[in-house]
């Protein structure tokens, strides 16, 4: 099989570690690897500037936890699995994620799976190239939970049932691409924000291993309506606020905005 990984210069502990832990599992497909070098840099600059404020507004306060805590975690997901050196496989860089560039490179390898690992978000003149696909690791159980952060709403609105992760298709909504495999977190009142990610980030790397054995197979789809909610960043206060709580939640779900949808599902 040949493997496009579409990540960027800077992809997160996250998409390192399900990239390791692809090349581990599967040396037998073949890799090429398409690196995005201006999306993430702009992102990084702007976290970094969203941080320098928070702490400067908040220097006696401790409302700045949450991107201490963010660090931490990337620590230990770095500090859990081993290296690899990706420069034995060809590499190609481009500027933009779904740029002409990008759609070029693609359509010259012809890959029969993409993954995205941090490159963005993708469109279809990127995700429709590939005969099987193009997949991506969500944290959170999808489409239930779309959106970034999801582990942090769940425990905001205690909907512990819906902490965990998902490989899906990526479609041209954020989130809502068919099912492929999923794997539910079992949470205890007290697991932390930390904790629960570190442990994610195993479960998400276990998750795409499964995806890829299920997609060579020939498989059924099934269709059921359910209620999803899609979130975004949360603020310092609302993590501070849940902290200090010993993250059990701090509001009821029951307001939630919710929206139908279609969850598709791979069936084996």
């Amino acid at each position: 099989m040949r493997v496009v990984i579409y990540t960027s210069t800077n992809p997160g502990c996250n998409n390192e570690l399900n990239i390791s832990k692809l090349l581990r599992c599967f040396p037998e497909f073949e890799y090429h690897f398409l690196i995005c070098e201006s999306s993430i840099k702009k992102r990084r600059l702007k976290e970094l500037v969203k941080e320098y404020y928070v702490r400067l507004r908040y220097f006696n306060d401790s409302r700045f936890e949450f991107a201490d805590d963010l660090k931490l975690i990337k620590k230990r997901v770095n500090d859990s699995y081993v290296k690899i050196n990706y420069n034995q496989y060809p590499v190609y860089f481009v500027e933009k994620v779904n740029d002409s560039e990008s759609e070029k490179r693609l359509l010259e390898l012809k890959p029969d799976l993409i993954l995205q690992a941090g490159a963005g978000i993708l469109t279809s003149n990127i995700f429709d190239i590939p005969t099987l696909g193009t997949i991506n690791i969500h944290h959170g159980i999808a489409p239930e939970i779309r959106g970034i952060y999801s582990t942090f709403w769940c425990l905001y609105y205690g909907l512990y049932d819906k902490i965990g992760v998902t490989c899906h298709f990526i479609d041209k909504n954020l989130d809502t691409g068919i099912v492929i495999d999923q794997i539910k977190y079992h949470y205890n009142v007290g697991d932390t924000f930390v904790d629960i990610q570190v442990a994610l980030s195993e479960l998400g790397s276990r998750t795409l291993v499964n995806a890829i054995t299920k997609i060579q197979k020939e498989y059924q789809i099934s269709i059921k309506t359910i209620d999803s909610y899609y979130f975004s960043n949360p603020s310092s206060f609302e993590y501070a606020r849940l902290k200090r709580g010993g993250f059990v939640s701090v509001k009821d779900n029951k307001h939630l905005k919710s929206k139908s949808l279609e969850k598709r599902e791979i069936l084996i």
